[in-house]
């Protein structure tokens, strides 16, 4: 019997940082890269329902893993095996081109960050991306498939290209894929920006939890924002990182004494994040977290007058990042591109986790125990209020 199989195509809309060892994309897009993406998109449209039905994250938690070893395979499963999962992964890339991107704007440049641009250098960028292509997969289903199943990988293809990205900084919109086609009935590619609105209410519509998930996923208070339209997919991407810059930064002083971010006056909304952590320079032990942190961390503050580098992150052996809550995504239409932004908040970090905070060459170095009282959610949900995103749909 002939195998079924999902097929679903993808344009590249933003240059994609991805590689291996040797940080070069020669070898292209390799299927464990896409197979963990649609993991991580799985794992966010299922929480509601499967924690819905239980009596508390623990056992959810526990269910998801069982479903998501079933579904894309696992080594074991605790005690007992699981195999290969439900489907064999096949990706091609087509139509590619590989280059070194052009120098980035100062809106890219933010979002690139320093180990893939030099500032210094009017934004050089420092690595080669695939700036453009189609990414084909295949899923050959196994027969023993459910239809359930089957309706959910559909679903993890479907957002993974109306959401998603690989590559590094795809969370901050570069290496946006655009799906263009699968071929499912039910879950069909949108056309336009009215079946691009719709499709998404519609796969949100099954999120049940109302409590925040212990992971990125998708609840009941999540949001996903179509920010800005254009002609130019980057452009809006360096469009959306000026404004998180303007948003964010605390700017630096021109020689007229005034705090400029580029060539605008510096807005300073986080005054208590600026304070802090120079206070923390001046010896000053902290009793909270910068309110900045909520878009994630490690993050750095340089103070010019003083030339402190203070860095605040996790005091943890394991990992050292809380990725970024908010995800940006340029989704690329027939006659349009759109830049969407998701926010999805989930518990920021353990209760009493350790935090510290470091200032570069010198001994001061302070540790602080996390409570949940410290993350204000909606310091994110001003950012994606502001005026400059005007489109005004909101899923």
């Amino acid at each position: 019997m002939t195998p079924k199989i999902i097929t679903a195509s993808y344009k590249i809309v933003t240059p994609m940082f991805i590689g291996g060892a040797d940080q070069t994309p020669e070898d292209g897009v390799r299927p464990p890269s896409v197979k963990g993406a649609l993991r991580f998109w799985w794992r966010a449209l299922n929480w509601g329902e499967i924690r819905s039905n239980k009596d508390n994250d623990e056992e959810a938690l526990k269910a998801l893993h069982q479903q998501e070893a079933l579904l894309f395979g696992s080594a074991n499963d605790n005690e007992r095996k699981v195999g290969q999962g439900k489907f064999l992964l096949r990706v091609t890339l087509s139509s590619e081109t590989i280059e070194r991107p052009r120098l980035a704007g100062l809106g890219l440049q933010y979002l690139l960050g320093q180990g893939l641009c030099d500032s210094r250098q009017g934004g050089k960028i420092l690595r080669d991306a695939i700036s453009k292509g189609d990414l084909n997969i295949q899923c050959v289903l196994h027969p023993s498939i459910t239809q359930i199943q089957k309706e959910q990988l559909e679903q993890a293809l479907l957002i993974f290209g109306l959401l998603g990205g690989l590559g590094s900084r795809a969370r901050k919109g570069f290496g946006s894929v655009a799906i263009s086609y699968i071929n499912s009935k039910k879950y069909p590619a949108p056309r336009n920006k009215e079946e691009l609105l719709a499709t998404l209410k519609q796969l949100k519509q099954n999120v049940l939890t109302v409590t925040k998930p212990p992971f990125t996923a998708f609840s009941n208070v999540s949001r996903i924002d179509l920010s800005l339209s254009g002609s130019n997919g980057l452009d809006l991407l360096g469009i959306a990182g000026e404004q998180q810059q303007l948003y964010r930064s605390w700017g630096h002083r021109n020689y007229n004494g005034q705090h400029v971010v580029g060539s605008e006056k510096a807005e300073q909304n986080f005054r208590q994040s600026h304070d802090l952590m120079q206070d923390v320079g001046d010896r000053i032990r902290p009793t909270t977290m910068p309110n900045k942190a909520v878009f994630g961390l490690p993050q750095n503050y340089f103070f010019s007058s003083t030339k402190a580098d203070i860095q605040f992150t996790l005091n943890e052996s394991n990992r050292s990042r809380r990725a970024s809550p908010l995800l940006i995504h340029v989704h690329q239409l027939p006659n349009e591109a759109v830049l969407i932004q998701t926010l999805l908040p989930a518990v920021f970090l353990n209760p009493n986790e350790r935090l510290s905070f470091k200032k570069a060459k010198s001994s001061i170095s302070f540790d602080l125990n996390y409570d949940e009282t410290m993350t204000d959610w909606k310091i994110i949900e001003r950012y994606l209020d502001r005026q400059a995103f005007i489109m005004g749909d909101t899923v």
